[in-house]
């Protein structure tokens, strides 16, 4: 009989004691859901970019020059201010460029673009942070075509030019992406960290060549639409509260 009252007494405990560590690890994640971010920080970033330029490309070999790249690679940096995981910053980037050429001519090609972002964070571990952003912003391209074989004449060149041509277009690009970041120092959400983000960059419309001010009508349509990775490294603050 003792044993039996035992062995009841022990189960109740157990469950007890179960029930308990339930309940303590509830009120410890809605804790942490509770838990408000704010801060800042800062970093750069090096990114994988594709960039829509198929009918310049046709173009160009149809004409007797080599085609560019659309899978370029650019440098540059950004920041985030952070209000109870609300979020807002921009960041910039100029691409590393690229270049053709064969025996009669050469293509070089550069770019960038810098955008504005808000966001919100919507999960924080006890070194990491993830969040969504969208963003707006603007973006350029220029393109140089230089002729091997000029005229040496300054009459000529005066009166017909031949060498180089210099075109630019650009304009208003839209920006979605996901990004982790892990801290490596420091207490919790502070320090250096490193980290990755994917996104997608939409321009709504697309851009024409230009000479200067002047639109060429019957330019190739061009625009910044395309996938891109990017890998981020930095510092900053976050401070958790509740």
């Amino acid at each position: 009989m003792e044993t039996k009252k035992y062995k009841i007494k022990k189960t109740a405990f157990i469950l007890l004691a179960f029930s308990l560590a339930i309940n303590s690890f509830s009120q410890e994640e809605i804790s942490k859901k509770r838990e408000k971010i704010s801060g800042g920080f800062g970093n750069f970033n090096f990114t994988a970019q594709s960039i829509n330029i198929g009918g310049l490309n046709n173009m160009l070999s149809g004409s007797g020059y080599g085609q560019i790249n659309p899978l370029q690679f650019s440098w540059g940096g950004g920041g985030n201010f952070v209000i109870k995981n609300f979020m807002i910053g921009g960041e910039g980037a100029g691409f590393f460029g690229a270049s053709t050429s064969n025996a009669n001519n050469s293509i070089n090609f550069t770019g960038g673009y810098g955008q504005f972002n808000v966001g919100y964070m919507i999960s924080t571990g006890k070194h990491s942070v993830l969040y969504p952003m969208i963003g707006a912003g603007g973006a350029g391209f220029s393109f140089l075509i230089n002729q091997k074989n000029t005229k040496n004449s300054f009459y000529d060149q005066i009166n017909s030019p031949t060498g180089s041509l210099a075109m630019d277009a650009g304009g208003l690009i839209l920006n979605a992406h996901l990004a982790y970041q892990y801290f490596f120092c420091g207490h919790a959400t502070q320090g250096f960290f490193a980290g990755f983000k994917a996104g997608y960059t939409y321009s709504p419309n697309s851009w024409k060549l230009n000479i200067g001010r002047n639109e060429l009508n019957d330019s190739p349509l061009i625009n910044m639409n395309g996938f891109y990775a990017t890998v981020i490294f930095g510092g900053g603050n976050l401070i958790k509260s509740k």
